[in-house]
């Protein structure tokens, strides 16, 4: 699932890049490559939450106790590779740069999940609610930046990638819900074909099993070959 994401994460970006470079129109008006952006990031979101839901029951089927450091150190690696994407960002770009994109909400999502990590029912309600409670926050605005990681944009805000808490990370918790239901004590609980030596599927997996790295790669290379398409 992971590395299908992948896969329409870069379908997404190479539209958007040849847009926003003025090769090709703006995506804001292609509606299957807007949809096929917005399935990306629903889909890294979700199996965020799943992972983490993973991790800790396969943490309780060793005998062993989920720490909280794990988590943190795991958060913190992933958030600071989104502040690395905001110093680059705020480089190369004019206006727009990301200030809290998708890596930095995984990383805050990975860190503040761990109290929840053993929940169904109350990660559906919270989800539930995250998400509806950031549409309601997403028409208001206020005369300074400090909470635009909650959803609270400053006036006049403009960004090409921004994932505030809500809604965004109600996604993170119907993923740990799923997790804990579906995979129980580590153990999945429905039936899925063997598929591991299909050359694709097995393509996918390893995509699955390097999206960090992809996706912190797939953007410079993108924008590399436009820039050379511009010569």
């Amino acid at each position: 699932m992971r590395g299908v994401a992948i896969i329409f994460m870069i379908t997404f970006h190479i539209f958007f890049d040849l847009g926003y470079h003025g090769i090709s129109p703006s995506v804001s008006g292609n509606i299957p490559i807007s949809i096929i952006g917005k399935i990306a990031f629903i889909m890294f979101l979700f199996i965020s939450g799943i992972s983490l839901s993973l991790s800790y029951s396969k943490t309780l089927s060793k005998g062993e106790k989920p720490v909280f450091t794990k988590y943190l150190k795991r958060g913190l690696y992933v958030f600071g590779y989104g502040l690395i994407i905001t110093v680059v960002t705020k480089l190369y770009l004019k206006d727009g740069f990301i200030i809290f994109g998708i890596l930095h909400l995984i990383g805050v999502s990975i860190i503040i999940s761990y109290p929840l990590l053993r929940f169904v029912k109350l990660n559906i309600i919270l989800g539930i609610l995250v998400l509806i409670s950031g549409f309601f926050l997403s028409v208001l605005s206020l005369p300074f930046p400090w909470l635009l990681w909650l959803g609270l944009k400053p006036e006049n805000f403009y960004t090409l990638d921004y994932f505030p808490i809500f809604p965004y990370y109600g996604l993170v918790l119907l993923g740990i819900a799923f997790g804990n239901h579906y995979y129980k004590s580590y153990k999945r609980r429905f039936y899925l074909p063997d598929l591991s030596s299909n050359p694709f599927v097995r393509f996918l997996e390893f995509m699955g099993r390097h999206s960090l790295f992809i996706y912190l790669a797939h953007q410079p290379i993108i924008i590399l070959i436009i820039e050379l398409i511009k010569l």
